[in-house]
C-alpha cells in the first residue's frame, strides 16, 4: 500500500489536518474510545455507577465491535481504498459527516435508557451503510472485484447490529447477533491480514535477510484458511440453529484456528522479533489462530461467555493497534518505527486478553486486570500518536 495518495489526488491545503484523510480522525476516536468503553463499562457493571441501557454483554460486546472496532476499520478503509482505487479520499465535508454520524451514534448507544429504542436504532445503526455510500463508493464504481469483498462485509456487520438491536428489544432473532458480528470482523482481519502481513514482512526483512531467506505465502492454504473462518461464521448463522448440535460448531472453530495457524508457517513470523511494527501483526494473527482453538475448547467446555475473548480482545485488539500505529507513521511521512510506549501497549493487550480468558481463576479481579490492561493500552496509544495524526504530514506529496 503505498505511503500517500497520487499525486494530483491528496487533499487541498486549506482542509483542516484532521480533515485530511480518514486515519486521522478515526483512529483518534478509536483510541479514545478504547481507552474509556471497558472502564466505564466495568465501573457501571462491578462498581454501579450508573445504570447500563441494555445487559452488561450485550451493551459492552456492541460498542467493542460497532463503536471501537467500526472507527478503527473505517480509518483503514478510508485511507487504503483510495490508494487502492487510485481515487480522491474523502476528506473535508464527507469525512467531517462519517466522524459526526460515527459520534451521534454513540451518543445515542450511551442515551439508550432515555431515548426510543427506534430512534437509538436508527442512530447507530446509519453509519456502516453511510460509510460504504459517502466514503468508499469508489469500491461501487470499480469494475474489478478484488476489494469488493469489504462492501459486503461492511453491510453484512451492519446487518449484524439491525439483529443486536432487535436482541436487545427483544425480538428473538435466529442466531447470536454478536457472535456472528466478531466473526465478520474475524473474516476481514483473515482477508487483510493475508494481504498485507506477508507483504510488510517481506518490505521489513528484505535488506537484513537478503536472499537467503523469503516470505512465502500459500495461496491455497490462503484459500482454504479464509474459507475456515466463512465456515465459523456460517455455522453460527445457520448451523446451530437448524441442528442445535454445539460439538459439531466448536469442532468447525478448532479446524479454523489449526487452519489459520498453519497459514503463517511461510512468514518467517520468528525473523521479525526484532520489529515490534512488524511482530505485532504476527502476534495479532497468532491471537486470532489460537482464540479460535481456544474459544472451541471453551465453549465444548459449557462456558460460553469466555468463549471469544482470545479473538474479541488478542485478536481484534492486537491488530487494530498493529494496523493503526503502523498507518498512521506511513500516511503521516514518518519512519516505521514504533515509540517504545506503543510497544508496551502492543504487550498490554495480550495481558488483557490472557487475563480475561483466566477469569474462571481469578474471578473479578481478572476483569479489573483485564479492563486495566486495555485502557492503558489504548491510552499509550492515543497519547503517543495524537501529534502525529493532528500535526501535517512530515513530507507532503509531490
Amino acid at each position: 500500500m503505498n505511503a500517500h495518495p497520487p499525486s494530483g489526488l491528496g487533499p487541498k491545503r486549506a482542509v483542516p489536518v484532521l480533515l485530511q484523510n480518514g486515519f486521522r480522525p478515526f483512529f483518534l476516536l478509536a483510541g479514545l474510545y478504547g481507552s474509556l468503553l471497558i472502564p466505564l463499562w466495568l465501573g457501571a457493571y462491578i462498581k454501579g455507577w450508573f445504570e447500563l441501557p441494555w445487559t452488561a454483554g450485550l451493551f459492552h460486546g456492541h460498542e467493542l465491535v460497532f463503536g471501537f472496532v467500526t472507527a478503527a476499520i473505517s480509518g483503514f478503509l478510508l485511507t487504503a481504498v483510495p490508494n487502492w482505487e487510485r481515487s480522491r479520499p474523502a476528506t473535508s465535508w464527507r469525512l467531517l459527516t462519517l466522524v459526526s454520524i460515527w459520534i451521534i451514534g454513540r451518543a445515542a448507544m450511551w442515551s439508550a435508557g432515555i431515548l426510543p429504542p427506534l430512534v437509538v436504532a436508527v442512530l447507530d445503526i446509519a453509519y456502516l451503510p453511510l460509510l460504504v455510500v459517502i466514503g468508499i463508493p469508489e469500491l461501487i464504481k470499480n469494475k474489478s472485484n478484488r476489494n469488493k469483498i469489504f462492501i459486503v462485509l461492511i453491510l453484512l456487520l451492519g446487518f449484524g447490529n439491525i439483529l443486536t438491536h432487535m436482541s436487545a428489544g427483544g425480538f428473538d432473532v435466529w442466531a447470536n447477533p454478536l457472535l456472528i458480528s466478531i466473526d465478520i470482523v474475524v473474516i476481514i482481519i483473515a482477508v487483510l491480514g493475508g494481504r498485507v502481513i506477508p507483504a510488510f514482512t517481506a518490505g521489513a526483512l528484505g535488506q537484513s535477510l537478503g536472499h537467503t531467506k523469503k516470505v512465502r505465502p500459500h495461496s491455497t492454504i490462503d484459500m482454504i484458511a479464509i474459507i475456515s473462518v466463512v465456515a465459523v461464521f456460517l455455522s453460527d448463522a445457520v448451523g446451530g440453529y437448524i441442528t442445535n448440535n454445539y460439538p459439531v460448531a466448536s469442532i468447525v472453530v478448532v479446524v479454523a484456528g489449526i487452519i489459520n495457524l498453519v497459514r503463517m508457517r511461510g512468514w518467517l513470523t520468528f525473523h521479525t522479533l526484532r520489529q515490534p511494527i512488524v511482530w505485532v501483526l504476527h502476534l495479532g494473527y497468532a491471537w486470532l489462530a489460537i482464540g479460535m482453538i481456544l474459544r472451541g475448547v471453551f465453549e465444548y467446555a459449557d462456558m460460553g461467555p469466555l468463549a471469544l475473548h482470545g479473538v474479541a480482545v488478542g485478536a481484534i485488539g492486537t491488530m487494530t493497534l498493529g494496523i493503526m500505529s503502523r498507518a498512521a507513521l506511513g500516511h503521516s511521512g514518518r519512519a516505521l518505527v514504533t515509540p517504545r510506549l506503543v510497544v508496551i501497549s502492543y504487550v498490554l493487550v495480550s495481558v488483557a486478553a490472557i487475563a480475561r480468558l483466566c477469569q474462571p481463576l481469578l474471578g473479578n479481579d481478572a476483569l479489573i486486570i483485564a479492563a486495566g490492561a486495555w485502557s492503558i493500552a489504548f491510552a499509550l496509544f492515543t497519547m503517543t500518536y495524537l501529534p502525529i495524526i493532528a500535526l501535517p504530514r512530515i513530507n507532503p506529496p509531490n
